[in-house]
């Protein structure tokens, strides 16, 4: 098997993208043509990968200073994360996805190893399995940490779901981010209250250009989602889920 790309030295991004878990690894160790380095790929500024592990990804040393934009999706080992996050200087987007279903408290743990450098970075998407079940307090704390950790961030993007009951120590370290722009949330277990999900909104920061957020167990009319949009000190683009129990 080769892999030429070699020949294509201007590549400013590339993925990897294989459905068997444990291929990756063996071609970023064995296989020559396909050797990330500041050599073969001067102008590559992004990476995405896929069924890999932070550890791997650290394997590429001093190239990883070089590099954007950095996706790791469906992450099979997250024991090493903390390392990778502490090695990315020039990163301006990181996205972490998780393989597997309980991994949440695994990937907000690797956070607390900071402080890490991570100056330039202003989008920050966290994601993992869909599903209804809520984070432990102690892990929207965590994430509430994670957010506070980064005061550069432009966009922030988590579908961990977070319960409404406990929406207020994360929403406490959002509005501490004072160049947010762009907010993605998924809110759930909210009261049967008939003004829960205003709520939710009234704890958004009011200076957004768009606000993505899923809500479960609530109930929201068109009039008063209409008054809600109206109460945003600027025009903002909002996109709501609201799921029923």
């Amino acid at each position: 098997m080769t892999l030429p790309f070699w020949k294509l030295r201007r590549l400013r991004w590339i993925a990897f993208n294989w459905t068997v878990e444990d291929i990756l690894d063996p071609l970023l160790d064995k296989y020559q043509d396909v050797k990330l380095n500041e050599e073969t790929f001067p102008d590559m500024r992004e990476l995405h990968f896929f069924f890999t592990s932070p550890a791997s990804v650290r394997s590429l040393g001093s190239y990883l200073n070089q590099i954007t934009h950095l996706n790791l999706l469906f992450i099979r080992d997250l024991e090493n994360l903390h390392d990778l996050l502490r090695n990315l200087p020039r990163v301006e987007s990181l996205t972490l996805q998780t393989l597997r279903e309980n991994q949440e408290d695994q990937l907000l743990a690797a956070f607390e190893h900071g402080p890490f450098d991570l100056p330039r970075l202003t989008q920050l998407k966290i994601c993992g399995e869909e599903n209804e079940d809520s984070l432990l307090l102690a892990d929207v704390t965590a994430l509430a940490e994670v957010v506070r950790g980064i005061p550069s961030l432009q966009c922030f993007d988590c579908s961990f779901c977070v319960a409404a009951a406990n929406l207020e120590v994360l929403s406490s370290a959002i509005l501490t981010l004072k160049h947010l722009r762009v907010l993605g949330l998924h809110i759930g277990h909210l009261t049967a209250e008939q003004d829960s999900v205003r709520n939710v909104l009234r704890q958004m920061p009011a200076k957004l250009d768009a606000l993505a957020l899923v809500i479960s167990g609530g109930h929201l009319n068109e009039y008063e989602l209409a008054e809600l949009v109206r109460s945003f000190a600027t025009p903002v683009c909002l996109s709501a889920i609201v799921c029923g129990v």
